[in-house]
């Protein structure tokens, strides 16, 4: 969906519409993911799934860190262990398609170079 096009500005007033519809905040936040999601699988909804994927990620790693582990060194593993999972996924998507492009010749490049960039990886990362 893009940002100039009729779809979106329907889309954005229909949101706006029913996210103040609604009083309590609950809703509206309801409302406002569910908005999100859409906006972004619009484009590729399998990348929903890393989306989601990363949010879990992130979350279990965070609560790990802030309420699990009473060691310190635990702490840091865990910590460490959520960045460098967050970081791989953010360089195999960024750089996937340079690599591929060094290897244009072979079924692997191809492959590389047709993986989808994320909407906002580096954002969400």
């Amino acid at each position: 969906m893009v940002f100039n096009s009729y779809t979106f500005i329907v889309f954005v007033f229909c949101t706006f519409l029913i996210y103040y519809l609604f009083r309590k905040e609950k809703l509206q936040f309801s409302v406002l993911l569910l908005a999100s999601l859409v906006f972004y699988a619009w484009s590729n909804i399998s990348l929903v799934f890393l989306l989601m994927s990363s949010l879990f990620v992130n979350a279990h790693y965070s609560f790990k860190v802030f309420n699990r582990s009473k060691d310190l060194k635990q702490k840091r593993r865990y910590a460490w262990t959520g960045v460098i999972i967050n970081l791989s996924l953010l360089c195999f998507f960024k750089y996937s398609g340079l690599i591929g492009s060094l290897f244009d010749t072979s079924d692997m490049g191809s492959f590389l170079i047709s993986i989808p960039l994320p909407v906002g990886i580096s954002f969400y990362t």
